[in-house]
């Protein structure tokens, strides 16, 4: 192709798909919200976890005090150690799986009556 200017009737069919692509309410979010900036990323991940490293991170830790509570419960066997190894693991089990909860529930929008 020599040109790289458009005819007529390919600016009429362009701009009637863009009409039909700016209708989609859905599709318009989704765009909107794919190109976020490092401020907003930063925001989203104190709001609700953000993407997935800082949480995968975090359970990495929490599994690793686990395991370093678990061993000195059963050297120590001292009940105050024994409730810490408790509560982390709880802890751990809570943030591991909340976040795949509410997304699954957020994701999977209104339903239909």
């Amino acid at each position: 192709m020599e040109s790289s200017e458009l005819s007529d009737r390919e600016r009429r069919t362009l701009a009637g798909m863009e009409r039909l692509l700016s209708a989609d309410v859905m599709l318009e979010r989704r765009l909107r919200t794919m190109c976020l900036t490092r401020r907003d990323r930063t925001l989203d991940v104190l709001r609700d976890g953000g993407t997935w490293r800082p949480r995968v991170l975090l359970v990495a830790l929490l599994v690793t005090a686990t395991l370093a509570l678990f061993v000195a419960t059963v050297l120590t066997r001292q009940p105050g150690v024994a409730a810490a190894f408790g509560l982390v693991w709880l802890l751990t089990l809570a943030v591991a799986f909340r976040r795949p909860a509410m997304t699954r529930r957020r994701n999977a929008g209104p339903r239909a009556r």
